[in-house]
C-alpha cells in the first residue's frame, strides 16, 4: 500500500508542479509585471479595452476643462451604452469644427467628417497645433467605438467625454474671435 500512496503523491506533484511554479513566479515578479502591463498600448482583458483607456488617460490631463458642461451625460447612459456616449461627445466636437470653418469663410456644401475637417482646420490655421493633434487623437479613439466589442471602463469614457468637451469649448472660443 505504501508504494501506491507514494505513486499517487508523485502523480499529484506532477499535475500541480507547473501551476504552482507559475503562481510563485507571478507573485515574485508582481511589480515588474504590473509596470509592463501599464505600458501596453493595445490589448483586451475581459471587457477592458487597453488601447482606448491608455490613450484617453494620456491625453486627458492636457485637455480637460475645469468643469465641462456635460448636461447630456447621465450616469445611467455611461454605465449602459459607452459607445453612444463616445460618439455623442465626438459629434459635438465635429459640429463645433464645422461652425468654426463656416465662420472663417469656408463654404461647406455638404457635411464634412473627421479627416477632411482636420485637413481644413489645418489649412486655414483655425486651431493651434496641439488642438489639431487632440482633434485627430479623439477622432482615432472615436473610431474604436465603432467596433462591436467596445467596452471600456466608465472612467475612461468619462475622460474621453471631458477631453472632447474641452476641445469643443476651445473650438467654440476660436469661432467667436
Amino acid at each position: 500500500m505504501a508504494p501506491d500512496r507514494l505513486q499517487l503523491m508523485v502523480e499529484l506533484l506532477k499535475i500541480i508542479a507547473w501551476p504552482v511554479t507559475l503562481l510563485i513566479t507571478a507573485l515574485i515578479f508582481q511589480a515588474p509585471i504590473r509596470a509592463l502591463l501599464a505600458r501596453v498600448k493595445r490589448g483586451r482583458v475581459g471587457t477592458a479595452e487597453i488601447e482606448f483607456e491608455e490613450a484617453v488617460r494620456e491625453l486627458a490631463p492636457s485637455s480637460l476643462p475645469p468643469e465641462p458642461a456635460l448636461s447630456w451625460l447621465s450616469l445611467n447612459t455611461l454605465s449602459v451604452d459607452t459607445r453612444s456616449v463616445v460618439l455623442q461627445a465626438w459629434l459635438g466636437v465635429e459640429e463645433a469644427a464645422r461652425r468654426l470653418l463656416q465662420k472663417s469663410g469656408t463654404s461647406l456644401t455638404r457635411p464634412l467628417r473627421g479627416p477632411v475637417l482636420a485637413g481644413l482646420l489645418q489649412d486655414r490655421r483655425a486651431l493651434a497645433r496641439n488642438d489639431l493633434d487632440l482633434f485627430r487623437e479623439l477622432r482615432s479613439l472615436r473610431n474604436q467605438a465603432n467596433v462591436e466589442e467596445f467596452h471600456p471602463s466608465a472612467e475612461a469614457v468619462l475622460l474621453y467625454v471631458q477631453a472632447a468637451a474641452g476641445l469643443k469649448a476651445t473650438i467654440e472660443r476660436a469661432a467667436q474671435t
